[in-house]
């Protein structure tokens, strides 16, 4: 049984409301939200509708029972407050009928988030679950493979690709990063300007840079994980309303010696070539997201971003790039190369130091010579040593503030702390997701050591990167 968990849209506040809460209906905004929550379900053809009996989330659920032409019950498990257990039980419950399509469950705030966690599919990123008013979480049970969770934000006016939220001239697009720890899809709508606003994203940890063998191919089964993965990304794009993928392919399939049967394998699930882009094309794309993102419009900046097969360089102003490189330095490689023990090993950490080194020294002479005014990092690994430093300021939905940054020395103190903590000790810390666990030891010392080698005192965090810099590109040429 598959489910799509739908919070209830957007609603009168509680400050305007005289009359019972449980009466509190949806404002026009919200109409128009529900209207796009029906359209980006209805193809799914679910058989079952369950609604708090709040009137928000009955109203939220209106025009889908009515496009359906099925019938909405009711179900006081799914009130505000509610206990997830209970909903566990309901879950159980609908599973032993055996429904033949997928099931919509409407509900709040509060007990979404909790279900989520307890169910713990894959797909889940660290930090707060999101949950936004009229956005959805779409499981799909894949038998002894668990259970797989997909957010989305449908906007008012989905039902088509280029009348999003900025009018006539946005465009709906998809970015695929196909990269060597995860598969990330990025569905957004785009305005000519600049301006991004995130649809949906997905992310799938397939670790391919751990799968290349000895002889630097990637497995058989990866490759099928790949092909699996990339066609489910595809078929979630286009129910989004995507017009355009734009699939880019780094590390793990630039190093492959197998690359090019791997593309083909994915060019064949998508439909669309796949871009396999350099280390210096990914830095500039990169480089591109920070400048729009952050608004670098003065002084020069040096761009970093850890991912898991490699590290990219960028340097540039609000012009241009002006020195990029790439090294192979990623989270995911060292880990597996240097540190696999559990908790890390003191020669291990300093192996992972020695190999940082090695590789940054002989840039510090460029680095210096551009003499960039502030560094600013990406990447998963870097976003999850934020919200464990600095949790009280990550947001709602997990997203990390603006100006958000982390110094060196707590880089460097957590570093230590997190190789002496088993997987187990590490889970326990706040934030921090199963998937990541292992990574997180050499993903800060690998921060750390950077940071002081480059004389880095402190260091921006940012929350866009490759995809969001794939998708400007793609506006910015159009």
């Amino acid at each position: 049984m598959n489910l799509y968990l739908v919070r209830h849209a957007k609603s009168y506040s509680r400050s305007a409301w005289v009359e019972a809460d449980e009466l509190r209906p949806l404002t026009p905004a919200g109409i128009l939200q529900a209207h796009s929550i029906a359209t980006a379900i209805a193809g799914e053809h679910p058989t079952r509708l369950l609604s708090s009996p709040y009137a928000r989330c009955y109203q939220t659920l209106l025009p889908l029972s009515r496009k359906l032409q099925l019938r909405m019950e009711l179900e006081s498990r799914l009130a505000e407050g509610g206990d997830p257990r209970a909903v566990l039980e309901l879950l159980d419950e609908l599973d032993e009928l055996g429904e033949a399509g997928p099931v919509v469950l409407c509900s709040h705030g509060d007990l979404i988030p909790a279900l989520l966690r307890i169910l713990a599919p894959e797909g889940l990123d660290d930090g707060p679950v999101p949950c936004k008013k009229g956005s959805f979480w779409r499981i799909d049970w894949r038998g002894e493979r668990g259970a797989r969770a997909t957010y989305w934000l449908p906007r008012p006016g989905s039902e088509t690709s280029t009348h999003g939220v900025g009018g006539h001239a946005t465009r709906r697009l998809a970015a695929l990063d196909l990269g060597s720890s995860s598969f990330h899809l990025l569905v957004a709508d785009a305005e000519p300007g600049g301006t991004i606003h995130r649809v949906g994203r997905e992310r799938v940890m397939l670790r391919l840079g751990a799968m290349i063998t000895e002889g630097g191919r990637i497995t058989a089964a990866a490759r099928a994980r790949a092909v699996e993965t990339v066609d489910q990304m595809r078929a979630d794009a286009e129910q989004a309303g995507a017009e355009k993928l734009l699939p880019v392919a780094t590390a793990a399939l630039r190093d492959a010696t197998n690359s090019a049967e791997v593309v083909a394998d994915l060019e064949r699930a998508l439909g669309v070539p796949v871009r396999l882009i350099s280390g210096e094309q990914e830095a500039r794309l990169i480089f591109r997201a920070l400048r729009e993102r952050l608004d670098l419009r003065e002084g020069v900046t040096l761009g970093i971003d850890l991912g898991g097969g490699s590290l990219e360089l960028a340097i540039g102003d609000a012009e241009r790039v002006r020195w990029e490189c790439t090294l192979p330095l990623g989270a995911v490689r060292l880990h597996h190369e240097l540190a696999p023990a559990d908790p890390m090993k003191p020669g291990d950490r300093r192996a992972i130091a020695e190999r940082v080194c090695n590789e940054i020294d002989p840039l510090l002479a460029e680095v210096r010579a551009q003499a960039p005014e502030r560094a600013v990092a990406i990447g998963g690994t870097v976003r999850a040593l934020f919200r464990l430093l600095r949790a009280s300021e990550v947001g709602p939905n997990g997203r990390i503030p603006i100006d958000g940054e982390l110094e060196t020395a707590e880089l460097v103190e957590l570093a230590g702390r997190l190789a002496r903590l088993t997987s187990a000790g590490r889970l326990a810390l706040p934030g921090v997701s199963a998937r990541r666990v292992d990574l997180l030891p050499t993903g800060a010392v690998i921060v750390a050591t950077l940071a002081q080698r480059l004389g880095i005192e402190r260091l921006r965090v940012c929350d866009w990167g490759l995809r969001e810099g794939v998708i400007l590109e793609e506006i910015q040429a159009g």
